[in-house]
């Protein structure tokens, strides 16, 4: 209340020297002659101009007023201002490396060193289980290219927030008495969770069922009602696994709950990484293919029935990977359009 010496201190910024007698009413006066304490001087602790602490000494002397004495205590005082000031600027930006600006969730370099660190612990203790959810808004673009990105920037941070809500809240199920979670936004319209200390599947399921409740509701944004959907990707640990492929798992099997239509679950199997790293070899053959020349064209009649003459041909592209392997539409083509290959494709075929 700036009656008594640490009061002083913290009110003007300057060490507070006071000799306690029965004449003053202080408050904690009384304790302290009782302690036998009969001077206190604290001492202002700065960063820049603001006091972030105040120590205090004491004595059981009574003890005039040293200028010297004040003016050394000072200059520590500054000196540990300095120090704390800079410890409080490395907590900041430790703080920013790992949380993202938007949503002041975690980011994911913090969720992967979560991640390695649920790793380790299962490599410690067996019976310990996890799961990473990996969540994508479906149309989320829509949102941007109607309402502006201000618009999709206060929907993400609304989602973040309900989000948290949602895996915050106690669950009644027996298994749960140690459940955790980590959030994190994984990136524009992604977000993360590590669900710890988990039982069996259901439990996981539980949880999706409260994150779909959660994002339930509409948003209201600039004044318009905003419903969302979700894609929810689920993988658990393996044997000899990174956090990065635990992950990147989590994100293919978020990719193949998409490709349903959106709105769905789906839990990784190993058959998604052998379909992702086939596609990403195709593509490389594809782009080795269109540098080679190694795409043919075959002409297909069209006849009329009425005077049985050609009228026109249909041009089919086939790949002539090597002269013993000839590879059909149905087996490329759809990886093109994926990857975007399939502009260079076509302006091959027209040339």
């Amino acid at each position: 209340n700036g009656e008594d010496a640490s009061g002083q201190a913290l009110a003007t910024g300057e060490t507070s020297w006071l000799e306690l007698n029965s004449q003053c009413s202080l408050p904690r006066q009384q304790i302290a002659l009782a302690c036998g304490i009969k001077t206190i001087v604290a001492l202002p602790i700065l960063a820049g101009k603001q006091v972030i602490a105040v120590i205090e000494f004491f004595h059981h002397l009574q003890l005039r007023i040293d200028a010297t004495l004040c003016h050394l205590l000072s200059q520590v005082g500054l000196q540990l201002g300095r120090i704390a000031d800079r410890q409080l600027a490395e907590a900041r930006l430790l703080h920013d490396a790992f949380h993202d600006p938007l949503t002041k969730l975690p980011n994911r370099a913090f969720f992967l060193d979560r991640l390695q660190r649920a790793i380790s612990r299962r490599q410690r203790f067996g019976n310990y289980k996890f799961a990473v959810l990996f969540i994508d808004l479906d149309r989320f673009k829509i949102v941007n290219d109607s309402l502006g990105h201000t618009a999709g920037d206060s929907l993400i941070r609304h989602i973040g927030e309900r989000l948290s809500s949602a895996l915050q809240e106690k669950l009644s199920t027996a298994s749960y008495s140690e459940f955790k979670s980590v959030l994190a936004r994984a990136g524009s319209d992604e977000f993360v969770v590590l669900l710890e200390y988990i039982e069996n599947p259901q439990d996981v399921l539980t949880v999706i069922a409260r994150i779909h409740q959660a994002l339930a509701l509409p948003f209201v944004i600039h004044e318009q009602a905003v419903h969302v959907s979700i894609s929810i990707g689920v993988a658990s640990p393996d044997n000899q696994l990174s956090a990065d492929d635990i992950l990147r798992n989590a994100d293919l099997a978020m990719y193949e709950a998409k490709r349903q239509g959106g709105g769905h679950v789906q839990f990784f199997d190993q058959t998604m990484h052998d379909k992702a790293l086939k596609r990403l070899l195709v593509e490389n053959d594809i782009r080795h293919a269109l540098q080679h020349q190694q795409f043919v064209l075959f002409y297909q009649p069209i006849v009329s029935l009425q005077t049985g003459q050609i009228v026109g041909v249909e041009a089919l592209i086939r790949w002539q990977k090597t002269p013993e392997k000839l590879i059909f539409p149905n087996d490329f083509i759809f990886i093109a359009e994926e990857s975007g290959l399939i502009t260079q494709i076509d302006m091959w075929v027209l040339r």
